[in-house]
């Protein structure tokens, strides 16, 4: 195997054949990875996890990338990028690390342009390492994370991908180095179909969408905290880009704690409005933070929690305006 392109081009670099830990990169995938970021990689900062050979890593030092960490678990891995490293010249501009992935992910105190990713394919490594990597901010806010994969993975059902591309059996995801983050804190006591066509819209404009379920001291609920916080958490368990969290305390440091982008509301109305701006200008004025404004479904205008309490109180029905979930809680509850 060859470095394909830049100061390093044509040098052979060593593998551990038949090995599936080190299944390297092929030639013809690096020079199409590369031509679409030729313009990116120099003087950027490079991780390779799940390194093998340092294939990717070395590519991009070839290429001008400023600096590279090479991670992998397997000592005879590591060994085969050190000298790889060697034969090609770049051991001043490499770190080598054995270690877990994990590990890594959450001791890493510094950002990278770009990262590479590429586990075993049925390891089932993939989700709990973006999870980490996104989470611990170890990608700069425009780089990318390029990850190589078999194709039975669907990327794009959780995480901000770019673009995709397939050569033969192999696959290559580009996925942006930030993730849009939204809140939508509530009540949801209990939980309406407003607050579900608003959380299903808003959750189309983001990333990762948190739906706050807020314990307010200043509030008497209907129902408790945990009661609401698990009536949401249940009705979205399958949703994949939301979030459900309980929170005591202001919004602006929940958005802060989970590095929130923007909160989002629900408006029905001019009167809603008027006070959503006010909250809204309270946030900006704390935090800096900016709030999305969605129109309510008007067949869906006149629900709300409040409503929904008093047809509760007087023992009406509320299956028009609430899940099934929230239906059948309140039989249990009475």
């Amino acid at each position: 195997m060859r470095i394909v392109a830049g100061t390093a081009r044509g040098k052979r670099i060593l593998t551990l054949e038949g090995r599936e830990i080190t299944r390297p990169t092929t030639e013809k995938v690096r020079e199409a990875v590369f031509g679409s970021l030729q313009f990116e990689i120099p003087d950027s900062k490079v991780l390779d996890l799940f390194a093998g050979s340092g294939a990717m890593g070395i590519e991009a030092l070839s290429r001008g990338a400023a600096s590279a960490v090479f991670v992998d678990n397997d000592r005879n891995a590591v060994g085969i990028i050190r000298k790889n490293l060697e034969s090609t010249g770049f051991t001043d501009r490499a770190k080598v690390i054995q270690a877990d992935y994990m590990t890594v992910i959450r001791g890493m105190r510094e950002s990278f342009g770009y990262l590479f990713l590429d586990p075993p394919y049925k390891s089932g490594y993939y989700d709990d390492c973006l999870t980490a990597i996104y989470e611990n901010g170890i990608i700069e806010p425009d780089g990318k994370i390029v990850v190589e994969h078999d194709g039975t993975l669907k990327l794009e059902d959780r995480w901000p991908v770019i673009k995709e591309k397939r050569y033969g059996k192999i696959y290559i995801t580009y996925l942006y180095g930030k993730m849009m983050k939204l809140a939508f804190p509530g009540s949801f006591d209990p939980l309406t179909y407003g607050h579900i066509d608003i959380i299903g819209r808003a959750a189309a404009l983001c990333d990762e969408l948190y739906v706050v379920v807020e314990d307010n001291i200043n509030k008497k609920y209907m129902f408790g905290t945990e009661d609401r916080f698990q009536i949401v958490k249940k009705y979205f368990e399958n949703n994949s880009k939301v979030i459900v969290k309980s929170f005591k305390g202001m919004t602006v440091d929940f958005c802060k704690e989970y590095g929130i982008d923007a909160i989002v509301r629900g408006v029905r109305n001019a009167s809603d409005l008027e006070y959503e701006k006010t909250i809204a200008a309270y946030n900006s004025d704390l935090s800096g933070i900016e709030t999305v404004f969605l129109l309510t479904d008007p067949v869906l205008e006149h629900y709300s929690s409040s409503g929904v309490r008093e047809l509760i109180r007087y023992g009406r029905d509320i299956t028009d305006y609430v899940p099934e979930i929230v239906s059948q809680y309140i039989k249990n509850y009475n």
